[in-house]
């Protein structure tokens, strides 16, 4: 008689699973992605500009507001100077920053929120890992746990967006590709650290650089963007892509074959902008939590979420 090993068993177990999780309305939706998005994306320098932080389903329609308290950091850097953001407002639907554009170059505005823990039934967890791309590890890490299987997990998420900054008499500097840099990895070599989350709030450290001018996009271009965490590549990430014309659901944005690319070795992505209009960029990025004891003791996992709007011509 063949034998049929536990890995095999496993590899066709999430093979099986991961295709059925979104058949049946029993399954709880994943959570709501939160994104940032400028009203004006071209200003000369002297200016402020205002910018809403929203989250839902639907891309770029928020549904729902971010509360000022979840707000843990919030930053814009511009010209190779980081500044904190004036605290955000409640407005309509959105939490808005009004953020002042001092100098020529492309802004990079990043808010850092609050991570927050929940606990999941294996329908929703079976949803929330084919909705968000989990790689195979994370599905075998959680068939080989005992029944009843437990998800405990607390995520982090942080939102970015881009501002370009010139005029004629103030162009763009050429030497700045400040926008370039990882977030996390200039703030420990001392770059401006204004913002910065508090000491015991451990920060989300994901992010996605796109790696030409995010400014300068057009309907049409190839846009390569880099994942890192902490300056270090993240390979085999989902990272997807939602928006354009007349927006998109983010849910159904997640499906593969619509949008969803894995990162390379590099932690490197090829996305095509197709058409013109504000898009969003998301990743979630799950792993292990490190057992702090004064943190970790009762987690299963943790996360981190990364969105990016782009606004494409």
């Amino acid at each position: 008689m063949r034998r049929v090993s536990r890995s095999s068993t496993l590899l066709v177990a999430v093979a099986t699973l991961a295709p059925t999780i979104l058949v049946g309305a029993q399954a709880a939706d994943p959570p709501l992605d939160r994104w940032l998005l400028p009203l004006r994306t071209r200003v000369p320098p002297g200016v402020e500009v205002d910018l809403d932080l929203s989250g839902g389903d639907a891309f770029p329609d928020g549904g729902a507001a971010v509360a000022p308290g979840d707000v843990v950091a919030a930053a814009v850097r511009l010209g190779g100077r980081r500044e904190a953001l004036p605290e955000g407002r409640l407005r309509g639907r959105a939490l808005r920053f009004r953020v002042p554009m001092r100098r020529p170059g492309i802004a990079t505005v990043r808010v850092e929120l609050a991570a927050r823990t929940r606990a999941l039934d294996s329908a929703a967890v079976r949803h929330y890992l084919q909705a968000v791309g989990a790689p195979d590890s994370v599905w075998r890490a959680y068939l080989v746990e005992p029944y009843p299987r437990r998800w405990r997990e607390r995520s982090a998420a942080q939102a970015t967006t881009f501002v370009r900054v010139a005029s004629g008499a103030r162009p763009l500097p050429a030497a700045d590709a400040s926008w370039r840099a990882a977030w996390h990895a200039a703030a420990r070599a001392g770059d401006g650290g204004g913002g910065e989350p508090p000491s015991d709030t451990p920060p989300p450290t994901l992010e996605l650089l796109p790696e030409a001018d995010p400014t300068g996009v057009r309907a049409g271009d190839t846009l390569v963007v880099r994942a890192l965490r902490r300056g270090v590549a993240v390979a085999g990430l989902t990272v997807t892509l939602a928006g354009g014309d007349g927006g998109t659901r983010v849910r159904k944005a997640l499906l593969p074959g619509s949008g969803a690319r894995r990162t390379d070795a590099e932690g490197r992505v090829r996305l095509v902008l197709p058409s013109p209009g504000r898009w969003l960029l998301r990743a979630t990025d799950l792993r292990r939590p490190t057992r702090d004891p004064a943190r970790d003791a009762a987690l299963d996992w943790a996360s981190e979420v990364a969105t990016v709007t782009l606004s494409v011509r």
